[in-house]
């Protein structure tokens, strides 16, 4: 009589195994392992070869990654993960719903900024305001005063400066438009604060590493 262990019997086949692999996994119980089996979009196990060996079926992929390094990653469309960390301790405008809300966020933020440091963040979104305008600088620069700011848009095409950060970065009435940017003007000719796209770095390049 021939005894058949159930278990083995109802577990899935892998549909992809990477073997002979330097894997490392992220986890400090088991920082490196040598195979991974996977079903669908799914990683359902990681360990040795022979591990990984009973996961074999008979319809599935086998990569034999050579001994070289496999790593975890993300599957995203479109994510910024640098700018997503650096944003925990800037400034938040996501939500402000008024320009004054708005003026009132970034105040509160220069009380927190040691002297010399600028204030940077932003994500905000004048479409949430009854007046839909671009904020200007002389929404801002009655809180921040020589406290230089440059915050952005939520979309990233857009940010505003207020007079501190125009003056270290040497913008004036006769700086002139880069291609791809835009410098927002008044009626005057006067730069508002509002620097477009290819414009922005213009700003960037007086901010300290």
């Amino acid at each position: 009589m021939a005894i058949v262990d159930a278990n083995a019997e109802s577990k899935p086949s892998a549909t992809l195994i990477v073997t002979n692999a330097a894997v490392y996994t992220v986890d400090k119980q088991q920082p490196k392992a040598e195979a991974v089996a996977v079903i669908g979009d799914r990683i359902v196990a990681v360990g040795s070869r022979a591990d990984i060996d009973l996961w074999r079926g008979p319809r599935m992929k086998v990569i034999d990654a050579g001994g070289k390094l496999l790593l975890p990653g993300f599957n995203d469309a479109h994510v910024h993960f640098i700018q997503g960390g650096a944003q925990l301790d800037q400034v938040q405008l996501t939500e402000a719903a008024t320009p004054e809300e708005f003026a009132k966020r970034i105040a509160s933020q220069v009380k927190k900024t040691p002297k010399g440091e600028w204030i940077l963040g932003g994500r905000w979104d004048e479409t949430k305001w009854s007046k839909q305008e671009l904020p200007t600088k002389a929404l801002v620069d009655g809180v921040t005063g020589d406290t230089p700011i440059f915050v952005e848009r939520y979309d990233g095409h857009e940010a505003l400066a207020n007079s501190a950060a125009m003056k270290l970065a040497g913008i004036d009435p006769k700086t002139p438009d880069v291609a791809g940017g835009v410098i927002v003007r008044d009626a005057s000719g006067n730069p508002t604060g509002v620097f477009k796209d290819a414009a922005m770095p213009l700003i960037y390049k007086a901010i300290p590493p």
